[in-house]
């Protein structure tokens, strides 16, 4: 599966969170809503979920480190791309 476009919604004063993304893959599917956070180690994501009966449950996840990496170098490409362009 390809990253085929990612939209970066920054947002400032929310601690570890730096915004959120928006993932297309292969021009036909999105996952919206992605957490971005900046923790000590680097840039990670907190992909969607959804409260059901008083707990959080996932909406959509990778299901291996591969592509969880594959989506969190995207999203880190594209953060550096904006903010060179915000420069």
């Amino acid at each position: 599966m390809k990253v085929t476009n990612v939209i970066i919604r920054k947002i400032e004063g929310k601690k570890n969170l730096v915004g959120f993304a928006d993932i297309v893959l292969n021009k036909s599917l999105v996952i919206h809503n992605v957490a971005i956070f900046l923790k000590e180690k680097g840039y990670c994501l907190g992909m969607p979920v959804k409260k059901y009966k008083g707990e959080n449950k996932d909406v959509v996840h990778p299901l291996n480190t591969e592509f969880r990496n594959k989506l969190t170098n995207a999203v880190i490409e594209k953060l550096k791309e904006g903010d060179k362009n915000e420069k």
